[in-house]
């Protein structure tokens, strides 16, 4: 649950690839994605030069900007599976409610013919 800033990074690790070649990184970065102490995902930077304490600062708030779009997504997620339980426990009340009338009816009708 804590930022991670290496600036000894093992020769195996990671490799920085472009369109130029590639090349072992500097510094390595990696911030988890946490809001209130729940973590969403690390967000695992490398570069070729050594971060500074803003742009330090920078990531940190991304990653907790990032956590909390996350949740606020599956918390929308969860409202719209309960929203559409909801709706389909409400139908099927609606169906057997309609069927219970029906029967109701019937028995009602029967009883005036028996009258």
């Amino acid at each position: 649950k804590n930022s991670i800033y290496l600036t000894n990074i093992p020769q195996d690790y990671v490799k920085i690839t472009s369109g130029l070649g590639h090349t072992n990184p500097n510094s390595l970065l990696v911030v988890p994605m946490m809001l209130n102490d729940v973590v969403f995902g690390v967000l695992e930077l490398a570069s070729l030069r050594d971060f500074s304490p803003i742009q330090r600062a920078f990531v940190q708030k991304a990653g907790e900007n990032i956590a909390s779009t996350i949740s606020i997504i599956q918390n929308n997620l969860q409202s719209q599976k309960f929203l559409t339980d909801l709706q389909y426990i409400s139908k099927k009340s609606q169906v057997k409610e309609k069927r219970l009338k029906e029967k109701i009816a019937k028995l009602s009708e029967q009883q005036h013919e028996n009258d």
